[in-house]
C-alpha cells in the first residue's frame, strides 16, 4: 500500500487545525485537584472537523502515533461536522478526565 502526501494546501489545513486545538485543550485546565490519576494516566478527548479525507484518518494516525510514544496518555478522536462542532464546543465545559 502506497502513501500519497497529502497536497500543501491540505498540509496547511490539517496543520492550522492541529495549532488551533493546541489553545482548546490548553484552555481547559480545569481544578487544581483535577489531573493525572494516581496511576499518572491521563485521557482526553480530540475533537476535530476533518470529516474528509486526508484529515479524517490523519488525525488518528497522529493520536495513535503519540500514544505509542506516551503510554500513560490515551486520546479519543472524534471528527464532526462543522456547525455540530460549534454546538458541542459550546455546550461541553473544560473538564479532565482521569479514565
Amino acid at each position: 500500500m502506497t502513501s500519497i502526501p497529502p497536497s500543501r494546501r491540505s498540509f496547511l489545513v490539517l496543520s492550522g487545525l492541529a495549532a488551533l486545538s493546541v489553545p482548546l485543550t490548553a484552555a481547559c485546565g480545569g481544578d487544581p485537584g483535577d489531573g493525572p490519576a494516581a496511576d499518572g494516566k491521563v485521557t482526553f478527548d480530540w475533537w476535530n472537523i476533518a470529516t474528509t479525507e486526508p484529515g479524517r484518518s490523519l488525525f488518528p494516525r497522529i493520536a495513535s502515533a503519540f500514544m505509542a510514544a506516551h503510554p500513560d496518555v490515551r486520546i479519543e478522536t472524534t471528527s464532526l461536522e462543522n456547525e455540530a462542532f460549534k454546538s458541542k464546543l459550546t455546550a461541553t465545559p473544560c473538564r479532565w478526565s482521569t479514565r
